[in-house]
């Protein structure tokens, strides 16, 4: 029974656990039962059971005292499992019984691992850890098996994001995922254990955890920057796995748009060395449209920051002008990326200004592009180009960008890029040849129409309360008591 294993004394036939037996037929009888008999399982007390004596074969827990000697100090390896009760093969068993019992009953059994604390984050934990995987390794010697467990507990940690869950529950899994480490874990076992070929799921659900949670951010950066992790990460990047390497794209775009602190580690891993953007350059120019749009978003991220980065691009021109080259890409999601990257570079402007001035045409045709957020990317690049030298003030005049900005203002079916084509006229507006433009084509009539237009359907109106302000402002700019 499996309460009483201490009463065991016979050894199990052929290297199998005593319960692998017990295990495969739990895992027959519920396959072959209807979905009340899953539910009475994931309810009963049984179902708890199996997993608590599974974490006692992991030394999780245990029936008797522990003594003096007995619990692994920090450095020190945990002992070996109990393979006489559960062997290699049977804990690969355990797996499917409770993948099989997560997708019959989801919501029941994401509940128990929301618990603090609970039997089943710590075990599952336990089969991430590097020395459990070593003596699973060292027990059974087939190769297959440890990516089959690692990817089995990848599966079970993506439930909570693969349902509509309850915000407080998520929440509280998500908590304990990162106080057991689980994200530095998933990155070791792609960097250690795993093959190349099979570090697509981990990676991915490493991905997921980054952008649900910036705390997870410090996890990974934290284990990122050795040696052996940067040579995996490169090798993700320029692979031929596209999956792969957009996740892992997404994943590093959202490191370098949380904070300064993690550029010394996307130096390390893109430009610390005498190839500096080589990889950046080579995925920039990737024939996958998804890698060429993630990484035009991890671009702009990175030129958030003044440090570093926009020097790169100073240095390496080849790669801004493949930048600028995708504000025309065929692909729409390219174009947003790209205009976004864009208009953070410009910005930083500095010395790279005379490169981006060459992308003006392009970012004016783009105020017409069908998707609303390249609209509000372009419009706000054009204001940050607008606030440079009287060199790029006169290619916005030529290329029409106040004028056709003034339209998008005045009637674009979205409030949002409105309201960046009023900021953006705003910001360019304070130049003293633009400013005369606005004048000419009756900027402050066009905007006063647009107002009282809105104030009239005040109830249905479009206008968010920030774009009546900006449009206020901008009329106040436009006044000739204001521009004396």
């Amino acid at each position: 029974e499996l309460k009483h294993s201490s009463l065991l004394c016979l050894p199990p036939p052929m290297g199998a656990g005593f319960y692998d037996g017990l295990l495969l037929l739990l895992l027959h009888l519920l396959s072959q039962g209807d979905a009340a008999v899953v539910w009475d399982f994931a309810s009963s007390e049984l179902w708890s059971v199996v997993w608590h004596r599974f974490a006692m074969v992991l030394h999780l827990t245990t029936q008797a005292p522990v003594m003096e000697g007995e619990t692994p100090r920090t450095g020190q390896h945990s002992p070996e499992p109990h393979w006489n009760l559960i062997s290699p093969q049977g804990a690969l068993v355990f797996l499917s019984l409770a993948l099989f019992v997560f997708m019959r009953e989801p919501h029941q059994c994401l509940l128990q691992l929301a618990q603090p604390n609970g039997v089943i984050m710590a075990t599952l934990n336990k089969l991430l850890e590097p020395d459990f995987l070593e003596h699973l390794v060292q027990e059974d010697g087939e190769p297959e098996l440890v990516p089959a467990v690692v990817l089995q507990v990848c599966q079970l940690f993506c439930f909570p994001f693969a349902l509509d869950m309850d915000p407080e529950i998520l929440q509280l899994i998500m908590t304990s995922l990162k106080d057991y480490e689980i994200p530095a874990r998933l990155l070791q076992v792609c960097t250690h254990t795993l093959p190349f070929s099979e570090t697509e799921l981990p990676l991915s659900l490493l991905c997921h955890l980054v952008l649900s949670d910036e705390e997870v951010i410090e996890q990974v950066v934290g284990v990122a920057s050795s040696k052996h992790t940067i040579a995996f990460l490169s090798a993700v990047l320029l692979s031929d796995q596209t999956t792969l390497t957009a996740d892992l794209l997404s994943l590093l775009a959202h490191v370098a748009r949380a904070g300064a602190t993690h550029l010394p580690f996307l130096q390390k891993l893109f430009y610390g060395s005498d190839s500096a953007s080589q990889p950046l350059s080579r995925l920039l120019c990737h024939q996958e449209p998804v890698v060429r749009a993630r990484t035009c978003t991890l671009v702009g991220n990175l030129l958030r920051h003044r440090q570093g980065f926009p020097q790169v691009l100073q240095g390496q021109l080849g790669l801004l002008e493949c930048l600028l080259e995708h504000l025309s890409d065929e692909n729409e999601h390219v174009r947003r990326s790209a205009s976004f990257a864009v208009g953070n570079a410009a910005y930083q402007a500095g010395p790279l200004m005379q490169a981006l001035s060459k992308a003006v045409p392009w970012v004016v045709q783009l105020l017409s592009d069908p998707q609303a957020k390249t609209r509000c990317n372009a419009a706000s690049a054009l204001g940050n180009l607008g606030q440079q030298s009287a060199e790029v003030e006169d290619l916005l005049i030529q290329s029409r960008a106040p004028d056709l900005l003034l339209h998008v203002a005045c009637h674009d079916s979205q409030p949002a890029v409105q309201e960046a084509a009023l900021i953006a006229l705003r910001s360019m507006g304070r130049q003293p040849r633009i400013h005369q433009v606005l004048v000419s084509l009756r900027a402050s009539e066009k905007l006063e129409a647009l107002s009282l237009r809105e104030s009239r359907t005040s109830a249905y109106s479009n206008l968010r309360p920030s774009t009546t302000k900006h449009c206020k402002k901008l009329i106040h700019l436009l006044q000739p008591v204001h521009s004396a």
